[in-house]
Parts: C-alpha cells; sequence; structure tokens
C-alpha cells in the first residue's frame, strides 16, 4: 500500500477485498453510496489519522494479493 492509495475511492478497497468493510464501518466510512468519495477525504473528514487507519487496512490489502 502506498501514498496514492489515498487516492483512490473508498468503495475500491472493499470491491478489492470484502472484508475490509468492517473496518470501514467500524470508523463509519461510507463505502457504498459515498463509496467514491477519496479515503484521503473521508479520513479527513472523519478526523482519522491516515497513518494508523492504513496501518489497520494493511492485513486486507495483503491478503487481497495472496
Amino acid at each position: 500500500m502506498t501514498v496514492e492509495d489515498l487516492n483512490k475511492p473508498v468503495a475500491e478497497f472493499v470491491k478489492e477485498n470484502i472484508e475490509s468493510a468492517k473496518l470501514f464501518e467500524k470508523y463509519s466510512i461510507d463505502y457504498c453510496c459515498g463509496g467514491n468519495q477519496l479515503l484521503a477525504e473521508a479520513l479527513e473528514e472523519k478526523g482519522i489519522e491516515p497513518e494508523n487507519f492504513i496501518n489497520q487496512l494493511m492485513p486486507f490489502v495483503e491478503d487481497k494479493v495472496k
């Protein structure tokens, strides 16, 4: 996962690994109707530290690669 991933729409992460939806739900980040919002924007809107969130998202991204 790279800094560029912060510029991906939230829905893309869930499309790539449905299990990541649990993390987005934990932080009340809309990945359905609001799924076109960029991850960076969603995190800023919720006041979530990007580095912390990315660390939690990594296992879902890594699972996709396996």
